[in-house]
């Protein structure tokens, strides 16, 4: 009977050890997999696309700090039949919803 569950055991830590090799194997590719993901991305020398850099000026387009030069409407009506539209107002040199507009200028913001 002794050497029955010494056999039981001695199978068990085989079992175990073998769960624990293979466990290692596993994260030893992920994290090479990880590694070599992030090692190209480092290689990209940090330069976007054509794509993104059209959408970074774009989204900073109307960023500027005080003093910048803005085209503008003296006259803006905000009645009348068409379509409400954002444009920029010369009294108060901020964006206003307006129907027609004329009497273009310009104001500093």
């Amino acid at each position: 009977m002794y050497f029955y569950k010494l056999n039981i055991y001695i199978n068990i830590q085989v079992f175990m050890k073998k769960k624990v090799i293979y466990g290692s194997f596993v994260v030893l590719a992920i994290v090479a997999a990880i590694a070599y993901n992030v090692n190209i991305g480092l290689k990209s020398d940090g330069l976007l696309s054509d794509i993104a850099l059209a959408n970074v000026e774009a989204l900073a387009q109307n960023e500027g700090g005080f003093g910048e030069t803005l085209d503008c409407w003296a006259t803006i009506s905000s009645t009348g039949p068409n379509v409400q539209t954002h444009k920029t107002y010369c009294g108060s040199c901020e964006a206003k919803l307006c129907c027609s507009w004329t009497d273009s200028s310009t104001c500093k913001n």
